[in-house]
């Protein structure tokens, strides 16, 4: 619903006995005479106005109006037909929406999202990382995104010894994905009508290493290395991230009752995942990844060895024997013995003869000295490499 109409050029206001003031407006003087003589003033004041056209729209019937006052008849006639145009070409969007902050969007629109508590806390540090989070949906530019994506690659920059340093910067992986999940949201705005168009549309991001450079997968001999420096507890995590492909956490929340050793396969049901307060929660693999992986006979002999070393309790308990405390995350990267007699084992620190061949190659004493984190690249590295290094688990 859509008119342009010529409004009143002249008004006139009455005081009432009670001193309360009435008012009208109309283009015909005679028509306002009659109406203050009827109202018994006690004072009648005339006004003239300036000559204004305005027009009027209504997306739907019965829904809010829009006005659009100007002096001249074409200048309301132009923002008519544009929001006509809007609207047939399905791009229009209620101002009240529109100026909608994102935060106040994220807030309502991430309550109905079904995601993993990972996959929250990743949106979260995404939308709240951003400088314009508190800025109206409407004033988001690409502009302002490619801002926010160049300060995450650049970072800061310090001038030493005529040398150009960055510190802060983000990985382009990081950017990448940090960016995805931004864009994620305001594709969500733009499905609930918030915003006609994503800003995101368009914008470059810093270009990536390619997977068969960036990824550095060791050797059959590195992995036999690891599996002869670890100890019998560990040969297990390990040899199911090299032969099977499986990741730390499905590897960490694997049962007995998953091994099928008659036919030699693994399946692969669920996961661990850390809650925020240290709450360690098993559940399905990601999405798509309930999986069944063939074993070689050589990691069905060290499961069966390890099953034999520390024999689990019950089918349901986790054949696997590290745990996690709560108050080191991630739970499944800083395994523990639970029963060593060792307070070095107990605290989550591998033995000093397997930190040291955990990162194979000239400058393998610096592990000595920070073990924890290096065992852990060590188990991402060899992570779903299950083809390249079978043959290490059948000798």
């Amino acid at each position: 619903m859509a008119s342009v109409r010529k409004l009143p050029e002249l008004r006139v206001t009455v005081t009432l006995a009670d001193g309360k003031t009435r008012s009208k407006s109309s283009d015909k003087r005679a028509e306002l005479e009659a109406w203050a003589a009827a109202q018994s003033p006690v004072d009648v004041a005339w006004e003239k106005l300036p000559k204004l056209w305005q027009a009027q729209f209504r997306a739907i019937p019965g829904g809010p109006q829009y006005t659009k006052t100007a002096r001249r008849k074409s200048d309301v006639q132009a923002w008519l037909d544009q929001r006509n145009a809007e609207l047939v070409g399905g791009s229009f969007i209620e101002p009240k929406a529109a100026r909608t902050t994102l935060r106040e969007f994220y807030a309502d629109w991430s309550t109905r999202q079904r995601w993993a508590p990972n996959t929250h806390r990743a949106m979260d540090l995404a939308v709240l990382s951003t400088p314009f989070i508190d800025r109206p949906l409407k004033a988001i530019r690409r502009a302002d995104i490619e801002r926010w994506v160049n300060s995450m690659d650049e970072g800061s920059q310090s001038l030493h010894g005529g040398i150009v340093q960055r510190s802060g910067a983000l990985a382009p992986g990081t950017i990448h994905t940090r960016f995805g999940n931004l864009r994620t949201v305001l594709r969500g705005a733009v499905d609930d009508e918030n915003i006609a168009a994503d800003p995101t549309r368009g914008v470059k991001l810093p270009r990536t290493r390619r997977a068969e450079i960036a990824m550095s997968i060791p050797s059959t001999h590195q992995v036999r290395q690891i599996l002869d420096a670890a100890a019998p507890e560990y040969r297990a995590l390990i040899a199911l991230c090299a032969f099977a492909g499986l990741r730390l956490g499905e590897a960490a929340a694997l049962q007995v009752a998953d091994v099928d050793f008659l036919r030699r396969e693994i399946h692969v049901r669920r996961q661990v995942q850390r809650e925020n307060g240290g709450i360690v929660d098993i559940r399905p693999p990601k999405y798509g990844s309930e999986r069944v992986v063939a074993a070689a006979d050589g990691l069905l002999t060290l499961l069966a060895a390890h099953i034999d070393l520390r024999p689990p309790r019950s089918e349901n308990r986790v054949a696997v024997p590290w745990r996690a405390r709560p108050a080191r995350p991630p739970e499944h990267r800083r395994p523990c013995m639970a029963h060593s007699k060792s307070p070095r084992r107990h605290r989550g620190v591998p033995p000093p003869r397997s930190a040291a061949l955990l990162r194979l190659g000239p400058h393998s004493s610096r592990v000595r000295h920070r073990d924890g984190a290096a065992r852990a690249r060590t188990q991402l590295t060899i992570g779903h490499a299950q083809h390249v290094h079978t043959s290490v688990a059948e000798g």
